[in-house]
């Protein structure tokens, strides 16, 4: 019957009352909730994962063997001292080095966090990884400092904090939260675009006539 044998037609017409058909897809739909459930608890777990790597993730010593350090000049405060000294603090890092530590050093999860926010251009501006270079490497820099110990460990905190901050996976938002921001966006893009056409006027009305134009 159907393609359902017998024993399972009469328990699935006793137990809900209906025809075969609907019974197989009142069987699929369970399913399909029971999986959707088993994912979500899977991906509340790898964030709970990501949080507890986030958390642990200290601005240490440690971190300096992924880096390359250099010192150069500094240009702030200090007086003599920072002309005649390298005391301006660089780490850096190729964009090979930084996409072979995906699962070695760095999380998985939180490196795709990472990469998702500084890739998609709704990100807010803090959630975007500040130290990416143009061709996709990572330079962290201080010059907070007149002494060059201090100013590495402040390249660390900063590259540890934006770590943390824009590897961070997001909540969920609602429907009507995401109409909401998508609305907003809007009208800040029609008062870009009308200050854009102001700007725009203002230099026309600004340039010379010449008598050719009359």
């Amino acid at each position: 019957m159907y393609g359902i044998e017998r024993s399972h037609y009469l328990k699935s017409t006793t137990k809900f009352n209906c025809t075969p058909l609907r019974s197989m897809q009142i069987k699929l739909d369970l399913v399909g909730i029971f999986s959707i459930r088993r994912l979500s608890t899977k991906a509340q777990g790898d964030s709970n994962n990501v949080r507890q790597w986030l958390q642990n993730l200290n601005p240490d010593k440690s971190l300096l063997r992924h880096f390359k350090v250099t010192y150069t000049h500094s240009s702030g405060k200090g007086g003599q001292h920072v002309n005649k000294t390298d005391t301006k603090a660089q780490m850096s890092m190729s964009s090979s080095s930084w996409y072979r530590s995906r699962g070695s050093w760095m999380n998985e999860n939180a490196f795709d966090e990472i990469m998702k926010n500084y890739i998609n251009k709704d990100t807010p501006v803090k959630k975007r990884f500040p130290y990416f270079t143009i061709s996709g490497d990572i330079l962290v820099e201080s010059q907070l400092t007149r002494y060059r110990d201090k100013n590495l460990q402040d390249c660390l905190d900063k590259f540890v904090h934006a770590v943390r901050q824009c590897g961070e996976p997001r909540q969920r938002q609602s429907e009507t939260t995401k109409r909401t921001w998508a609305r907003y966006r809007k009208v800040e893009n029609e008062k870009r675009l009308h200050t854009k056409k102001h700007r725009q006027e203002n230099k026309q009305f600004r340039k010379k006539i010449s008598l050719g134009d009359l």
